[in-house]
């Protein structure tokens, strides 16, 4: 491994220009790369150029997050020219410096390092690196960083929907876009996929979907709600620290959407909740960008997988005020996409992950044997699975046919639910032979697979087809 600088290409960023602000008694100039603003890093990571001279990083200028401050102000019909070197100076991911750290150390140990940023930080030995160093490298990640960041979310664009794409909920909720809950307490919320216009330029970076809730409250009850949520696995990522949760939405009728985070485990439940605040949305797309300084952990002690919550309100009566203070019952429609989660103090470019990498991060919490766009419950061929079994003995009610691996280990032992192909009856495997099907259930069950036990239901048997869908929940 080399150690230091890593050569770098390509992510180099054109800087808007700047010059018809130039009067020859302003130095500082806000800045933007495309209309967008972006983080400039340290003076070193930009080319600024005025009236066709080079000026000195830290000599003739130094830099402010987006901000460039000149030490001598431009004159009036001055030129700019400048550009942002990224990828300069910069751990793209965090668990590179651990890494870089443990090379340093003498260490070739990186089984800490992980595709998933945000959810392997408990997995470092503690006695090698510990809470506050932990903490100064997400510092230092903040306080360097000249290009995107990862969100904590997943699913943020909802480009995901293995289950469904809509759904109807009274007291009652469900998953329907991948890692997001959405329900009620007393209130119906109507949950559905709807696909922006293509080539449209009101929300950027060109999401496929967006998210849209249609709330009637149940005149006005203390204790109703309606809301939509995930959990965000390994909390210590932003333990006593300030995270940013920024949101594109809209409500025709200028509704108000609250933001509330708590945090918990899958074996106790809530540990804390902490209040949030609404904003009032406008009849057209717009950015929301609210900042919440997340209380430390330290100490606390919880059974079960660790999580932390970020929860958007669409209606909540006054039994909710040590939530989300301010918010009221509502009955209306909002529209949300491009959600994401960072640890910051300031608002950062955020990378937007691939679909098939989200799927791939979904798949975590979530698998199904149906192909993409073909729901459970289904009467489908595709991607069944389907075995022979050479030999069904006479000797027992039950025998074991195969172990079915599962796509990717799950977080947690998942729920495994089994459909007939062909019937899509849940619980039933279908005989291809005896074109009828079967009951069967899953046992075993672990995070990487499970086993498939069908009930015989004639004398022995032999070359028998046996095929069935599955679905395999993990959600925190």
């Amino acid at each position: 491994m080399l150690l230091g600088n890593q050569p770098t290409i390509g992510a180099f960023y054109n800087i808007d220009d700047i010059s018809s602000g130039f009067d020859g008694i302003e130095t500082s100039f806000p800045t933007t790369v495309g209309g967008l603003t972006r983080l400039l890093g340290k003076p070193a990571n930009c080319i600024i150029v005025v009236n066709g001279v080079i000026q000195a990083p830290d000599t003739a200028f130094t830099v402010t997050a987006s901000t460039i401050n000149f030490v001598t102000p431009p004159d009036v019909g001055d030129s700019f020219w400048g550009v942002i070197l990224g990828n300069v100076h910069v751990f793209s991911n965090i668990y590179e410096k651990f890494e870089i750290d443990g090379a340093m150390a003498g260490k070739s140990d990186t089984s800490h390092v992980h595709d998933d940023r945000y959810y392997t930080e408990s997995e470092i030995d503690a006695n090698t690196y510990t809470q506050t160093q932990t903490d100064s490298l997400l510092n230092e990640k903040v306080s360097v960083v000249d290009e995107e960041v990862d969100t904590m979310v997943i699913n943020g664009f909802f480009d995901v929907w293995q289950r469904n794409v809509s759904g109807v909920y009274t007291d009652a909720g469900a998953f329907v876009s991948d890692r997001w809950y959405v329900g009620s307490t007393y209130d119906t919320i109507s949950v559905s996929q709807e696909a922006f216009p293509y080539a449209q330029t009101e929300v950027p970076n060109h999401p496929t979907y967006y998210t849209r809730c249609i709330v009637t409250n149940s005149a006005g009850d203390a204790s109703s709600s309606a809301y939509m949520l995930q959990r965000i696995i390994n909390p210590r990522i932003v333990s006593g620290k300030r995270i940013a949760v920024s949101f594109w939405a809209r409500s025709p009728t200028h509704k108000n959407i609250g933001v509330s985070h708590s945090s918990g485990s899958t074996e106790e439940g809530y540990d804390q909740s902490y209040q949030g605040s609404p904003v009032t949305l406008s009849e057209l797309w717009q950015k929301y960008t609210i900042y919440i300084d997340f209380p430390s952990l330290l100490g606390t002690t919880l059974m079960g997988r660790r999580w932390a919550e970020i929860r958007f309100w669409f209606s909540a009566g006054s039994d909710y005020n040590y939530a989300v203070q301010g918010m009221t019952n509502q009955t209306g429609t909002f529209d949300i996409s491009n959600v994401e989660v960072y640890p910051s103090s300031v608002e950062l470019p955020v990378r937007r992950k691939s679909e098939f990498k989200e799927l791939w991060d979904c798949q975590k919490y979530y698998q199904k044997s149906y192909d993409r766009g073909v729901f459970p419950g289904t009467s489908t061929a595709t991607g069944a699975k389907r075995w022979r079994m050479t030999d069904w003995s006479n000797s027992a009610t039950y025998v074991t046919i195969f172990d079915c691996p599962l796509v990717r280990p799950m977080i947690i032992t998942p729920n495994i639910a089994l459909y007939s192909r062909m019937s899509a009856t849940p619980g039933r495997v279908y005989d291809e032979a005896a074109t009828t099907d079967l009951t069967a259930s899953a046992v075993n069950i672990n995070t990487k697979s499970f086993q498939v036990y069908p009930n015989r239901t004639s004398t022995a048997l032999t070359l028998r087809d046996l095929s069935y869908h599955f679905t395999a929940e993990g959600e925190l």
